[in-house]
């Protein structure tokens, strides 16, 4: 559902992505991990549209990010780690702008269950600006799910979280999953993303490191790392040499 191509992006003149290549499958949590400087967030923004790489493609459910934008986000859900809100706007007309963007008709019924879920029902007039992070991070994610996109990509989602806010979030994921979505999400919190994560793409100055399942990372990077924990895991691949 996923599919990055050789992926190329530079900023004054050093690489950031050097042929970044990989694929996200119905099902599948890619945990999207890497040192400060990396590339994660510039990936994120290419997969997403908001950046354009120097070269290579990015295709959503089949349809290229840059050649068929519309087509492509139409089935794209972006959660990034400061979600810019409207402030004047109520949190409920937050969902509906987005239910009318992504042309959802019958929204509302939807939009119930999910404030509900949320923990929202009372912040439903109250203002963005009124909002605390962690609300306006839960108000985010409503709006991502109201057009039942089938992929999530998120940069550092669990920031400024509480435990009941981590905990919805993930068990939304594992959801849309289980459900068939796929998921991409960027976070150093890698005890928490290993609760979700199927997946995991360790990137290290632009350049993959290591990919595949955790297991088949594990034994990728050293077969001593077996019964490693995935924070354990990424400092071993990153700090030893990898």
């Amino acid at each position: 559902m996923i599919e990055v191509s050789d992926l190329h992006r530079s900023f004054r003149k050093r690489e950031v992505l050097d042929g970044l290549t990989f694929s996200v499958r119905p099902g599948e949590v890619l945990g999207l991990i890497g040192p400060n400087g990396s590339g994660k967030s510039t990936a994120i923004r290419c997969i997403t549209g908001i950046l354009q790489p120097e070269s290579g493609t990015v295709k959503i459910s089949g349809h290229d990010v840059f050649d068929r934008p519309a087509l492509a986000k139409k089935q794209l859900a972006y959660l990034p780690d400061n979600p810019a809100l409207f402030e004047t706007l109520t949190s409920w007309e937050h969902v509906e702008l987005s239910a009318r963007i992504f042309g959802v008709k019958d929204y509302k019924k939807r939009a119930d269950e999910l404030f509900e879920e949320f923990e929202l029902v009372e912040k439903k007039t109250s203002l963005a600006i009124e909002l605390s992070r962690g609300m306006r991070q839960r108000l985010s994610l409503i709006c991502a799910l109201i057009h039942d996109p089938k992929i999530f990509v998120l940069d550092e989602p669990m920031l400024g979280l509480d435990p009941k806010g981590i905990r919805l979030i993930n068990e939304t994921l594992v959801r849309e999953a289980k459900k068939g979505a796929a998921v991409i999400i960027s976070s150093h919190l890698l005890a928490l993303l290993e609760e979700v994560a199927t997946h995991v793409l360790i990137l290290r100055g632009g350049k993959t490191l290591a990919l595949g399942s955790i297991a088949e990372v594990k034994a990728h990077i050293h077969a001593k790392t077996e019964r490693l924990s995935l924070e354990e895991l990424f400092f071993y691949a990153t700090e030893k040499g990898g």
